[in-house]
């Protein structure tokens, strides 16, 4: 359950004090940007890649976007642009998730999972 392709999911702890993400959860960004929350926050991944696209071209130093989570609007996530992210974010720690760690079940009891 917590591995992909054969390899343990891990948390990342990240610093990326010399970028900004921008901020799709912030309305004034969202205007901004002409974007709206129904089509923003999609998971058709065609829509997702080409809204991500354009802000990665319209905002040169951006290293990714900063937006809620589709599984509780409450939890926010950083998606790093590859490129822009591989040299201005710095990883202070790690740790593989196990069905015993304090993540794994304080979000699986947010999401209603045993």
């Amino acid at each position: 359950m917590l591995a992909r392709a054969g390899f343990p999911l891990a948390l990342a702890e990240l610093d990326f004090a010399t970028g900004e993400a921008i901020d799709l959860d912030d309305p004034a960004t969202l205007v901004a940007e002409d974007l709206d929350p129904s089509r923003t926050a999609t998971r058709h991944r065609a829509t997702t890649h080409a809204r991500s696209a354009a802000l990665y071209r319209s905002h040169a130093r951006a290293i990714g976007v900063r937006w809620w989570s589709v599984l509780e609007a409450s939890w926010l996530a950083v998606t790093a642009f590859e490129d822009r992210g591989r040299r201005r974010l710095r990883v202070l720690s790690t740790s593989v998730l196990e069905l015993s760690s304090p993540v794994v079940e304080t979000a699986a009891g947010a999401l209603g999972l045993r």
